[in-house]
């Protein structure tokens, strides 16, 4: 009977021990996955709230590129066109000067085609209105009537099915890229190749310029424009690659993933 005793008291303190050593695994189980939650929520804000920053710097990005662009088309291109009414009375007025002039009316007309060019790119309604492929088409001939390098253009897609936003951070991104090119490249050509259909999209951006060390420049003060680059790719779920050396050129990577 003792013996009975003694081991029901086992049994019965087991059984307590085991309900308590459940009893707290499961306070701590619930405990860590409520903790985890407030974790994954806490990331999920602050991707929402840099997701919505990065919306509305876009947003003013592109009203003041709006901005630039009917300054350019209301104002600037009025001076132009006074600037030839009156190269075209001085050749009335001076006939003998008609050779002297002819260079400066050339200049003027390439000026004019260029600011023109340049303005319908700042516009994002005219580009969200025409589209990726052909704003690109529309800035090759402008990048290579500035002489800087020789352009290689080739569009190799079929049918892109991306939005309109996603279309004009891309070619903002494209913009972001070449200006870059054109200021720290020094190359002597830069290559442009658009692929895709349906669900599968890349643009590829590449010159033969003097290259730099992408994480060193990350790192740096002097990282914004690759940064901008970056940023509104991510906000378009795109991905982007940048590969490049000093002494190598650079090449860029944008695409679906």
């Amino acid at each position: 009977m003792q013996n009975e005793e003694i081991i029901f008291g086992i049994i019965f303190t087991s059984l307590i021990i085991f309900v308590l050593i459940t009893g707290i695994t499961i306070v701590f189980y619930l405990a860590r996955r409520e903790r985890i939650k407030q974790q994954i929520m806490a990331v999920e804000t602050r991707l929402l709230y840099e997701k919505e920053l990065r919306k509305v710097e876009s947003e003013v990005s592109e009203k003041l590129l709006q901005h630039v662009a009917v300054e350019l088309h209301d104002n600037i291109a009025q001076y132009h066109t006074a600037m030839n009414v009156q190269i075209e009375n001085l050749k009335i007025d001076y006939p003998n000067m008609t050779n002297i002039i002819a260079p400066l009316e050339s200049y003027l007309d390439e000026v004019t085609k260029q600011i023109r060019a340049l303005g319908r790119t700042l516009n994002s309604e005219f580009i969200s209105k025409i589209g990726l492929i052909k704003a690109i088409e529309i800035e090759v001939p402008r990048l290579s009537a500035l002489r800087r390098f020789k352009v290689n253009w080739s569009n190799e897609s079929n049918h892109l099915n991306l939005t309109k936003e996603t279309e004009l951070l891309i070619f903002r991104s494209f913009q972001e890229i070449v200006q870059n090119a054109l200021r720290h490249a020094n190359a002597s050509n830069l290559t442009i190749t658009v692929k895709g259909n349906y669900n599968q999209f890349e643009i590829m951006i590449k010159d033969d310029g003097c290259g730099f060390d992408v994480q060193t420049l990350l790192n740096s003060n002097n990282a914004s424009g690759v940064s901008n680059i970056l940023k509104r790719m991510q906000l378009a779920g795109l991905d982007c690659k940048i590969q490049s050396t000093i002494g190598n050129g650079c090449e860029y990577i944008i695409k679906t993933k």
